[in-house]
């Protein structure tokens, strides 16, 4: 390329962390799902830990019962400016749905 004809490119980056806590006595497995709706393992997640990854907003994640994909704790889908998610279990103790609200 000739001397003084690069051209200044700015990254575009919508990306942010994301922090996902355990609060349960309760192994836990965290997935993010796909726009295929396929639920994809991140990690194994022990009681009371954290665990995280690089995401970005509309990103879906789920917590699940261990090695249950289908058994679905809690669902968050990112949004702008909030990095940590939590699953409390103890706030719905006898209910396996996806329906709680993501608390950041």
């Amino acid at each position: 390329q000739p001397e003084g004809t690069a051209v200044e490119l700015k990254p575009s980056f919508n990306g942010q962390a994301g922090k996902f806590i355990n609060i349960s006595p309760d192994r836990a497995d965290l997935y993010w799902e796909g726009n295929d709706g396929n639920a994809h393992l991140i990690q194994e997640m022990a009681p009371w830990s954290s665990g995280g990854t690089a995401t970005f907003p509309g990103h879906v994640f789920i917590l699940t019962e261990p090695k249950r994909s289908d058994r679905v704790l809690c669902r968050w889908t990112v949004v702008p400016n909030v990095s940590v998610y939590y699953c409390n279990h103890f706030e719905h103790p006898d209910t396996w749905i996806g329906a709680q609200q993501a608390k950041g």
